[in-house]
C-alpha cells in the first residue's frame, strides 16, 4: 500500500487539499476570509509592457461581483465580436476585488464602443493599451495578493513564526479547491469525457468546461504525488532521476550524479523536485515515471486514459515561494498578508500552511 492510501481512501480522493500534508506542519489555529470582496484582492502581473502596435487592444479592468468569463462575454456583446475572440490570462474568483487584462479586436467599432462605453455596476475600465497579441491562458507571470484574515483564534507571535518559515522554504504546490469545482466532483466528469474520446466534436460553448474537467483529473493526480512526497518526507529532496525544475522558468533536466550539488540548489530555492501533468512519458526520466506510477497505482485507469489520448506529460513544481512577502496585524484577531505568485499556484493553498481556512464567501450567491 502506498502512503497516499494511508492519508484518505482514494477512490474518495478528489484532490482537494483537506487533511493532507501540510508544508510547515499542520495548521496553527483557523481564520475566515472573503469576508467581504475587498477582504480578497489580486491583481494581475503580466510580466511584460504592451508592445505599442499590433491589432489588439489590451484593456485592463478592475472587477467586482464578475467573473472574468462573464466579463469577457460582456466585452464581446459591447463591441460585437465572437466569444473567443476576447483574451485574458487566467479566471480570477467573483468573489474577489480583482483587476486583471483582456485582449480585443481593435477595429473601428471596438474604438467608438469603449469611448461611449457605459460600464455596468462592478466593472472599471482603468486603461487601454495597444498589444500586438491576444491574451492566452497563463500569459501572464503571477499575480499580487492582499487579503485580509478575520476571527484568527491563534497568537500573533506563531503565525509570525510560521511565515518567516514559508518565506524561507517556500509551500506545496497543491492545486486548490477552485480547480475541483464547487462540489469537487470536476475531476469525475473529467473521467467521462476522456471516455467518452477527446477527440470528437462538441459544442463550442462545452469546449472550456470540458478543458477544465480534464484538467481537473490531471490536477489530482498531481495533488496525489505531491501527498504522497510530502508523507514520505523527501518532497524536497533529489534523488537519481528526478526530473527538477529551475525556478521561474519550464527549464526541466534530469538529476544525476553527483545529487549534494542539486540538493544545495533545492535548499536555496534555484531548483524545484517536480511532479507529474500526467500524459505519454515520451523521453522523461523512466526512474521517476515508474516511481510515480507506483504512488497512483490505484489510479491506473487514469493513467491510462491520458497515455491512450496521446495528452503530452508535463511537469509542474512541488514548490512554490510567495514572493514580497509582506504582513500587517490590523487587530488582535485580524491580520492582512500581502505576497505575489507565479500564474498557475493558489494563494490559498499558501494560508493553509498556517490556518484552516472558513469561506465567508459560500454564503452569499454563487455562480
Amino acid at each position: 500500500m502506498n502512503k497516499i492510501s494511508a492519508i484518505l481512501v482514494p477512490e474518495q480522493f478528489s484532490g482537494r487539499t483537506n487533511g493532507l500534508p501540510r508544508s510547515a506542519g499542520p495548521a496553527l489555529g483557523s481564520a475566515t476570509f472573503k469576508n467581504f470582496p475587498e477582504d480578497f484582492k489580486v491583481e494581475e502581473v503580466l510580466g511584460f509592457k504592451p508592445s505599442g502596435d499590433g491589432v489588439h487592444r489590451l484593456l485592463k479592468v478592475k472587477k467586482n461581483g464578475w467573473n472574468s468569463a462573464d466579463v469577457a462575454r460582456h466585452l464581446a456583446r459591447l463591441i460585437g465580436c465572437r466569444d473567443m475572440d476576447v483574451g485574458y490570462c487566467g479566471q480570477k474568483d467573483r468573489h474577489a476585488e480583482t483587476t486583471q487584462y483582456f485582449s480585443i479586436p481593435a477595429t473601428t467599432l471596438c474604438e467608438e464602443a469603449l469611448s461611449v462605453a457605459d460600464w455596468p455596476n462592478g466593472i472599471e475600465l482603468i486603461s487601454i493599451d495597444i498589444h500586438h497579441r491576444k491574451l492566452k491562458r497563463g500569459y501572464h507571470r503571477g499575480n499580487r495578493f492582499v487579503i485580509r484574515l478575520r476571527d484568527v483564534d491563534v497568537s500573533a507571535d506563531q503565525v509570525d513564526e510560521r511565515l518567516d518559515t514559508l518565506r524561507v522554504n517556500g509551500f506545496a504546490n497543491y492545486f486548490g479547491s477552485q480547480r475541483f469545482g464547487r462540489d469537487g466532483r470536476n475531476h469525475e466528469r473529467g473521467r467521462r469525457w476522456l471516455d467518452s474520446d477527446v477527440t470528437r466534436r462538441v459544442p463550442r460553448s462545452s469546449r472550456t468546461r470540458r478543458s477544465m474537467e480534464i484538467s481537473a483529473l490531471r490536477s489530482m493526480l498531481f495533488n496525489a504525488v505531491l501527498a504522497d512526497r510530502l508523507a514520505g518526507g523527501d518532497w524536497l529532496k533529489a534523488r537519481p532521476g528526478d526530473l527538477l525544475i529551475l525556478d521561474g522558468s519550464n527549464s526541466l533536466f534530469e538529476a544525476v550524479e553527483p545529487i549534494a550539488p542539486l540538493a544545495e540548489r533545492i535548499t536555496i530555492g534555484d531548483l524545484h523536485p517536480s511532479g507529474p501533468l500526467w500524459g505519454e512519458p515520451g523521453k522523461l526520466s523512466a526512474a521517476v515515471i515508474e516511481r510515480e506510477r507506483t504512488i497512483l497505482q490505484q489510479f491506473a485507469n487514469d493513467l491510462t486514459r491520458f497515455e491512450s489520448q496521446r495528452f503530452p506529460m508535463e511537469r509542474r513544481p512541488l514548490r512554490a515561494f510567495a514572493e514580497d512577502l509582506q504582513w500587517t496585524w490590523l487587530k488582535q484577531d485580524e491580520i492582512e498578508i500581502a505576497f505575489t505568485l507565479a500564474g498557475g499556484c493558489f494563494a490559498t493553498e499558501f494560508l493553509a500552511d498556517v490556518f484552516t481556512l472558513s469561506d465567508r464567501s459560500v454564503n452569499r450567491a454563487v455562480d
